[in-house]
């Protein structure tokens, strides 16, 4: 593996899991659209991957059905992962010292930008 893919799922695990911790968000908003964006994953390879991530207990039975099909990168699912247990943590903190207005429209920000992004993607 490129030092830069490591490097760029390290991010995607980090905003994910700050993200997530922060708004109560991750897979479909953050590393969906990362793996599509920064490493050219197609929509299947990206949400088989981002499944693999949350395998417990959402995705049990998507995942194998992604894993048999051969859309699932276990390498990349399990850093980001690994990164993404300790930074929800961070982003957890983060939230509970944050007025809940601005919380709403952190999240709001991030749902609307996530839209835009991937009804542009190619």
């Amino acid at each position: 593996m490129e030092v830069k893919t490591l490097i760029i799922l390290i991010i995607i695990g980090f905003l994910s899991g700050v993200i997530s911790g922060l708004i109560g968000v991750g897979g479909g908003i953050i590393i969906l659209p990362s793996l599509l964006l920064f490493l050219n994953y197609n929509q299947l390879n990206a949400q088989g991957t981002s499944i693999a991530i949350m395998i417990f207990p959402i995705g049990i039975m998507a995942f194998f059905s992604y894993y048999r099909h051969g859309y699932v990168n276990m390498t990349h699912a399990l850093i980001i992962a690994c990164v993404f247990v300790v930074s929800a943590y961070i982003g957890s903190k983060i939230a509970i010292n944050i007025n809940i207005h601005l919380l709403k429209k952190i999240f709001a920000i991030f749902m609307f930008s996530s839209a835009i992004r991937i009804y542009l993607l190619k």
